[in-house]
C-alpha cells in the first residue's frame, strides 16, 4: 500500500460507500481509502483537530467530496479547503448525482479538479484522476 496516496472519501450514503469499497477491493486498488460520513469530521480530519492526529490520519492526496453531507455541507467544506493555505491546492473531485450540483459549484467559483457522476465506477474514477498528477495504486494482478 502506498501511504502517500491516501484517498479521502467524504460521503454519508452507506450504499455508495460500500459500492466504492467493493470497487477498490475488486480492482485491487491499494490506495488507503479513508471514509468520513459527517462534514464536521471531514474538516477535523483535514485540519488535524480533535481525534484526528497527523500521525494517524495523514493529509490525503485526493478528496472525493459529496455535497450533501450532514452537519457541514460539501460546499462549506470545499470553501474551507480552498481558504486554508495547507489545503488550498488539494485535489478535490465532487461526487454528483444531478447536473444541478455542477452548476452550484461553478457558481461558487471555487476550484475543483472535476466531477464524478454517481454511482462511481472504476472507469469514471480513472478518467477523473487521469486529469491530474495522481495514479491509483493497483496491487499485483494474478494471471
Amino acid at each position: 500500500m502506498n501511504p502517500e496516496k491516501v484517498i479521502l472519501l467524504a460521503e454519508d450514503n452507506s450504499d455508495e460507500i460500500e459500492l466504492i469499497k467493493r470497487m477498490f477491493e475488486k480492482n485491487r486498488i491499494q490506495n488507503k481509502l479513508e471514509v468520513i460520513q459527517e462534514g464536521n469530521e471531514v474538516l477535523d480530519y483535514l485540519f488535524h483537530r480533535n481525534n484526528f492526529t497527523i500521525q494517524d490520519y495523514p493529509m490525503p492526496s485526493l478528496v472525493l467530496l459529496d455535497l450533501k453531507m450532514p452537519k457541514v455541507d460539501g460546499l462549506e467544506i470545499l470553501q474551507e479547503i480552498r481558504d486554508n493555505r495547507k489545503t488550498a491546492y488539494l485535489p478535490v473531485f465532487i461526487l454528483i448525482s444531478h447536473i444541478s450540483e455542477k452548476k452550484l459549484i461553478r457558481e461558487s467559483q471555487l476550484r475543483v479538479e472535476g466531477f464524478i457522476q454517481k454511482p462511481i465506477t472504476l472507469k469514471r474514477l480513472k478518467k477523473a484522476v487521469n486529469k491530474i498528477d495522481f495514479s491509483l495504486d493497483f496491487g499485483k494482478q494474478t494471471p
